[in-house]
C-alpha cells in the first residue's frame, strides 16, 4: 500500500519559474525479504514508469532487509532511474526518481 504526499517541486521545463507538486510515493516493505522486497519494488515502478520519467512522481521504499539496499537499487538504475538510500532509524530508504541526466522521456 502507498502512502502518498505531495511535494513542492520545480518544474522539469523551467525550474526558475514553474513550480507544481510531485507526489512522492512510500511503500513500506519492512519485514518483507528479497527477492519479495525487489518484486514489489519492480512492480511499483513498472505501474508508474510514466510518471517517474516524466518526474511527476517519485518512490519511496522504507526496508529492513539490508540485501534491498543492493538488489532494488542495481535494478532500477538498470532500468535507467536515480536512487538514493538514506538509512533511517533501523531501517532504510530508498528513493527512486527520474534521471535527470537522460531527460524526461529517457534519451
Amino acid at each position: 500500500m502507498f502512502l502518498i504526499r505531495k511535494q513542492p517541486v520545480a518544474a522539469m521545463s523551467d525550474p526558475a519559474t514553474s513550480p507544481h507538486l510531485r507526489q512522492c510515493l512510500e511503500l513500506d516493505v519492512c519485514g518483507q525479504l528479497c527477492p519479495s522486497t525487489l518484486l514489489t519494488a519492480l512492480k511499483a515502478v513498472n505501474e508508474r514508469q510514466g510518471e517517474l520519467r516524466n518526474g511527476e512522481v517519485s518512490l519511496r521504499f522504507k526496508t529492513d532487509n539490508r540485501d534491498s539496499i543492493t538488489t532494488i537499487p542495481d535494478a532500477v538504475r538498470n532500468m535507467g532511474y536515480a536512487v538514493s538510500i538514506e538509512k533511517q532509524n533501523g531501517h532504510y530508504v530508498i528513493e527512486v526518481t527520474a534521471d535527470a541526466r537522460r531527460g524526461p522521456l529517457g534519451g
